[in-house]
Order: structure tokens, then C-alpha cells, then sequence
């Protein structure tokens, strides 16, 4: 059998949603599957080739400013008649579209015409991210324009996959249940288990003597990283010897207001952040750590979409302290697997 993956980002570029794809994609491959890859169409890199199958690259850089107007007809065509291009030449079975819905349409578009089963894959919920990272007069459109693709796609879909419960219930409305599938998130317990040493990072950082409180991933302002901020005065109070180590993938402005929110509280000395760790040394640093911090924010997105986040850290048995979500309360058994406090 062969999947026809449509993402929207690839390596190299890094971050839970591509994390999440390849996971997928070499399952597959060890149930004898065979998944093919397609990208686009506004992704900016060469996408990296894989040696255990190929990947497609259907960019076209139609971007206007803030991917506004992205979902326009000539956008759609294209993308839709690259698709099927691919499905013809490569013989696909199935195709799998994940979110956003963009790769859906034309999933939707290519399943019709050429009598092909497509499913559609929702893994976040792309339209209300944008609402935290932007203003929203400045992206409505953009914001709209997901929000009636979601719903066309929604419409004709006769398999919709979601990434957690509250996603699913959220998205299906309580309608024809039947359709909509949970697949969680998972881990890879040959790299993230309790027997990995991180005492030489510890070294490295010069960390040895410290208790160190970890967060690592896409640092953003959902994240909530200022109410940990605000936490550690207080408790510096009492334990003198603690340290917030952040590992972000990238320098952005949110960064900078939490190192100036340090400053003013006095703990910069506290903290530290790294950039661009490999994600193949990421289990020595979570080995390295004695709490995972997942601080978030409530709001919807927080609420609904579980991130692969804490999944490393439980598989290697160390202490998680997250938000009380929905998303976490899937994930976590408070005081058995993890722990919960009240969001913000």
C-alpha cells in the first residue's frame, strides 16, 4: 500500500509538527507501508530527502504579505493538479492530508477526480494560533479563509483524524461521531528512557551542583514562561541551588520580553537558554533535568491540542509539572504519571 503524506512544513525545518510526521511516517514503514511525502505550497527550503522514501516538493512561493489570501483558486489548482501528478505516477492508495486545511482541499480535490480515499489529519488548529501571534484586524482574512476550508473540508470528509478527545469533540460538534478518530500522540522509548546518562550535559553547562527545571520547544507567548518567571523569585526563596534551563529552536521577540521580565525580577543569573539544540541530544538534556515545566496558557488552542512535549519527559521518568488543560488532563495521571496546577 501506498500513503501519500501532504504536510505543510518538513525538515529542515524542526518543531513538534515535523517531529510528529516522521514518527508517522517510519511506523508506517515498519508496518510495510509505503508513505510518500509531499510539501507545500508555501514552504521557503529545499525539503530534505529521505533515504527510505521520497519526498516531493509542490512550493510555489505565492505568498502575500502575512499568507494572506493563501487559499486563492490559482493556489488550489496548482497544488491540487501536483497532487495528482504524483498520485498517478507513484500509484497512491491513500491519500493523507494533515492540517492545515489547505493540503485538504487538495486532497478532497485529486480523491474525487480520481476516485482515490483521502483522509484528512487535524493536528492543531492553525487558525486560532494565529490570533496569539498576531493581532487580529491584521490577519482576518488569513483567519477566515482557514476557518471556511476547514469547514468545506470537514463537509465532505468521510475520515477525520484528530490529535486528542477535546479536539475531536470540539471539531465534530457532537455530529456524526463515527467518522472522527483519536491518535494521540506517542514517543520513541528506544531514545527517550529512563537508562539515558545526562550528567556530562549537566557538566557542560556547569549545572552540576543546580536543580534544574526544564522546558524545551517552540518558545512562544502560549507557552506561558513568564508565569515561571514570576514563580521563582518565591521559590528561590527556599531552594537557592534552582535553575530554568530553556531550549528554544529560535531567537524571536517573546524571548527577549522574558530575559528583560528576569532582569526586573533579579533572577537572570537563574536562567538559561539555548538555541538550536539537536533534537538527537534532546533525551541527554531532559536526562540532565529534575522537572519538566509546561507552563501554558489558557485558551483554546492549550485547551485542545496536546503537544508531544511532555511525552519524552514521562517516558524517561522524569517529574512533569503542566497547566490544568484538557490536553494535559489526557495525557497526565495527576500525582501518578505527573502533576497539574491552575493555568496562569
Amino acid at each position: 500500500m501506498k500513503v501519500l503524506h501532504i504536510l505543510y512544513d518538513y525538515f529542515p525545518e524542526v518543531g513538534g509538527y515535523v517531529y510528529r510526521a516522521k514518527m508517522i511516517l517510519d511506523m508506517e514503514l515498519k508496518q510495510g507501508i509505503t508513505p510518500i511525502v509531499a510539501i507545500g505550497p508555501y514552504f521557503y527550503k529545499q525539503p530534505t530527502q529521505d533515504k527510505n522514501f521520497e519526498v516531493f516538493n509542490c512550493s510555489h512561493h505565492y505568498l502575500f504579505p502575512q499568507k494572506i489570501l493563501a487559499y486563492r483558486p490559482n493556489v488550489i489548482s496548482r497544488f491540487a493538479k501536483d497532487i495528482e501528478k504524483i498520485c498517478k505516477k507513484k500509484k497512491i492508495d491513500i491519500i493523507h492530508a494533515h492540517d492545515p486545511p489547505l493540503g485538504a482541499l487538495a486532497a478532497m480535490i485529486v480523491g474525487e477526480r480520481l476516485g482515490l480515499r483521502w483522509i484528512y489529519h487535524i493536528r492543531g488548529l492553525s487558525e486560532e494560533s494565529m490570533r496569539y501571534s498576531h493581532p487580529l484586524p491584521l490577519i482576518l482574512p488569513r483567519y477566515l479563509e482557514y476557518k471556511i476550508a476547514r469547514q468545506i473540508v470537514l463537509k465532505k470528509c468521510k475520515n477525520v483524524i484528530t490529535i486528542s478527545k477535546a479536539l475531536r469533540d470540539y471539531i465534530s460538534k457532537g455530529k456524526n461521531v463515527d467518522k472522527f478518530h483519536v491518535l494521540p500522540n506517542g514517543v520513541d522509548i528506544n531514545k527517550f528512557n529512563p537508562k539515558v546518562d545526562g550528567s556530562s550535559i549537566r557538566d557542560e553547562l556547569n549545572l552540576s551542583e543546580k536543580q534544574i527545571i526544564l522546558h524545551a520547544g517552540n518558545i512562544r507567548k502560549i507557552e506561558g514562561l513568564e508565569f515561571m518567571l514570576r514563580a521563582l523569585p518565591k521559590i528561590l526563596t527556599e531552594l537557592k541551588d534552582i535553575h530554568l534551563l530553556i531550549i528554544a529552536n529560535a531567537r524571536n521577540s517573546y524571548i527577549t520580553k522574558l530575559l528583560q521580565l528576569a532582569e526586573k525580577l533579579n533572577i537572570r543569573k537563574n536562567i538559561s537558554i539555548l538555541y538550536d539544540v539537536d533534537h538527537a541530544l534532546m533525551p541527554k538534556y531532559i536526562a540532565a533535568c529534575d522537572l519538566y515545566v509546561l507552563p501554558r496558557m489558557k485558551n483554546i488552542v492549550c485547551d485542545l491540542v496536546t503537544p508531544l512535549k511532555p511525552y519524552e519527559p514521562m517516558a524517561m521518568e522524569k517529574p512533569v509539572l503542566a497547566s490544568d488543560l484538557k490536553a494535559f488532563r489526557e495525557i497526565i495521571k495527576p500525582n501518578e504519571t505527573g502533576y497539574l496546577s491552575e493555568s496562569e
